[in-house]
C-alpha cells in the first residue's frame, strides 16, 4: 500500500485561495478522500488541515476571512 504524505494532499492546492474554512474543508475534503484507502486508519481530513496549519501552508487572507494555500517552498525541497 502506498503511503500518501501531508505534502501529497496538499499539492494541487498550492496557490489557491478560499473565501472561508468550509471551502477550504470542501476543497481538502475531496483530494483526501482518492486518498482514504492509503492514509491511516483514523486519520481524517481535518487532522490534514491541521497538519497543513502547523507547517505554515496556510495564511488567512486580508481581514482575517479565508485562507490561501502555500506550499511552494515545501515543494522545492522535496
Amino acid at each position: 500500500m502506498a503511503r500518501v504524505t501531508l505534502l501529497d494532499l496538499f499539492r494541487d492546492l498550492d496557490g489557491k485561495s478560499f473565501q472561508s474554512r468550509r471551502e477550504l474543508e470542501e476543497a481538502v475534503l475531496v483530494i483526501f478522500n482518492r486518498h482514504v484507502a492509503e492514509l491511516p486508519i483514523g486519520y481524517s481530513y481535518k487532522d490534514a488541515i491541521e497538519g497543513a496549519r502547523a507547517e505554515g501552508w496556510l495564511q488567512t487572507n486580508g481581514g482575517g476571512h479565508g485562507v490561501k494555500v502555500t506550499i511552494t517552498p515545501a515543494l522545492a525541497t522535496r
